[in-house]
């Protein structure tokens, strides 16, 4: 294989390992999200730092919910520079989660980011924690989809208290619902959801209720729907399959870097040998010449040689 093949396979690798679809603009989250008290609301600051050209922005969101507020929404900001934007998330609506997705469009690209706003109720009795393992925030259609949850006692009493499970889209709409009543002070649990096989890619948001009374209890995630491509995390797969594979593509790219070292090392080998060579000719060419007054040519006397004679 030609130094050049190898150097072309090296390239691919930086490039896929670097390729990011950056925009041409960015934001300081990726994610807002808040937990608020029922009839109480927050201010959340969104900070837009542009990397092109002058640009003009636009604001707006999606929900079924209108519990969302933007103070401005149409802005420009000059390259390299800042601006920040305030949206007020409004617990008003009543105790519950709500989902909703902030649009943010320049001149050629738009970001959207996931909006979650928990309301509880004034007084929490029992109140819950979900945790998704790092292998189930990105599942494909028709894969299960596990989240591990945690509900906490406050009061300290046994007694019955009901559980709601919820696959939302950034748009509000249930995709999956389930629910459970249990009797226990402290209790952990897991939890498996199969996700349908005709749901769209992108982010969607798991989110439980704890109920107790009139106490009312939440947590929500955010994880992504993609399409299986082999990488996807199922749950078959171990934590060993996933570090087998990484401990692969690194193999790979070390090796691909040693040859292409190899060979860059041999080209300025032989370049340096060429040099030293050609430095070489260009001294000896240049050499002071010594002759001696006795030395005769053919016969002829010394100041008749054209030629010289070296010592």
């Amino acid at each position: 294989m030609s130094k050049q093949l190898y150097l072309f396979v090296f390239m691919i690798f930086i490039s896929l390992a670097f390729a990011s679809g950056e925009k041409d603009f960015s934001i300081n989250t990726p994610i807002v999200k808040a937990v608020v008290k029922e009839g109480t609301s927050i201010n959340y600051p969104i900070d837009i730092v542009n990397i092109n050209g002058m640009q003009e922005f636009n604001i707006s969101y999606t929900s079924k919910f209108n519990f969302i507020s933007i103070d401005k929404t149409n802005f420009a900001i000059s390259k390299d520079e800042e601006d920040i934007f305030n949206i007020v998330l409004r617990g008003d609506y009543g105790r519950g989660v709500y989902v909703g997705k902030l649009i943010v469009l320049g001149n050629n690209d738009s970001i959207e980011i996931p909006v979650i706003l928990e309301v509880e109720s004034n007084r929490v009795f029992v109140d819950v924690v979900s945790v998704i393992a790092p292998r189930y925030f990105l599942v494909s259609p028709g894969e299960k989809f596990i989240a591990d949850i945690n509900v906490y006692n406050l009061e300290g009493q046994n007694s019955d208290i009901e559980l709601e499970y919820y696959v939302s889209d950034l748009d509000g709409n249930i995709i999956v619902f389930k629910t459970e009543k249990l009797n226990a002070e402290n209790v952990g649990i897991r939890k498996s959801f199969v996700l349908p096989e005709n749901i769209e890619y992108g982010d969607y948001v798991f989110y439980v209720y704890v109920k107790q009374g009139d106490s009312l209890g939440t947590s929500s995630l955010v994880f992504n729907v993609a399409p299986n491509i082999g990488l996807s995390p199922v749950e078959s797969k171990t934590f060993d399959d996933y570090f087998s594979f990484v401990v692969i593509m690194l193999v790979a790219l070390i090796f691909v870097f040693i040859v292409f070292n190899h060979y860059w090392k041999r080209k300025l080998i032989s370049n340096a040998a060429e040099w030293s060579k050609m430095v070489g000719e260009i001294k000896r060419e240049d050499r002071p010449r010594e002759i001696f007054p006795w030395a005769v040519c053919r016969g002829r006397p010394p100041e008749a040689v054209d030629d010289v004679v070296r010592c």
